[in-house]
């Protein structure tokens, strides 16, 4: 191998991918989201297993349990991760301010209406909460949501979600001064495989 990887167009595949699986998803489910819908849509293409820019995510932690242990765990054990909410919304807020009024996450109707717009066209160093207006039965079970990096990289991976998040845990809102928590925003529970 030359070490050279081929490095896709994101936002262009995403759209060509959104554009096919809303071509063809009548024929596969009976209600399906308005087009413009984008968190929708992408949950939906999610559950088909088509790639799209949104990372799995559950408020149950027996949820979290059950996926971490669902296939036979690797000798080291599995880790379940955990994020403040609470912090990603008030830090997704403060760096989406220009963006979006403050009175729009108050809404659902806005709300929903804004991250649409910024699933599709904002690029920057967020990581946003999204809860699509329909969820599947999979989705209610789990207890799932999505959390999505709205900067958009040639390559998504988790090496760019977890830099996102580093970049907002350490974004300051003056130019000398960081704006660290002063709790942890995230936590990793490493589970041994013998559980």
């Amino acid at each position: 191998s030359s070490g050279l990887r081929y490095r896709l167009n994101w936002e262009q595949e995403t759209r060509n991918l959104l554009f096919r699986f809303q071509q063809q998803a009548h024929q596969y489910v009976d209600e399906l989201p308005p087009r413009d819908d984008l968190g929708s849509w992408f949950a939906l293409m999610q559950h088909y297993g088509v790639p799209t820019c949104l990372l799995d995510w559950t408020r149950s932690p027996y949820v979290a349990l059950y996926f971490a242990f669902e296939e036979k765990p690797p000798n080291e054990g599995c880790a379940l991760w955990a994020i403040d909410l609470d912090w990603l919304e008030k830090k997704s807020r403060k760096l989406l301010s220009d963006d979006v009024p403050a009175s729009a996450w108050d809404d659902v109707n806005e709300r929903t209406s804004y991250v649409n717009r910024l699933l599709g066209e904002t690029k920057k160093f967020v990581i946003l909460s999204v809860d699509p207006l329909q969820l599947d039965a999979r989705m209610v079970a789990q207890q799932g949501f999505f959390l999505c990096n709205l900067f958009h990289e040639a390559i998504f991976d988790e090496a760019t979600f977890s830099r996102v998040l580093i970049s907002m845990i350490m974004n300051s809102e003056t130019s000398d001064v960081l704006d660290i928590p002063d709790r942890p925003v995230v936590r990793k529970l490493v589970l041994p495989s013998k559980l």
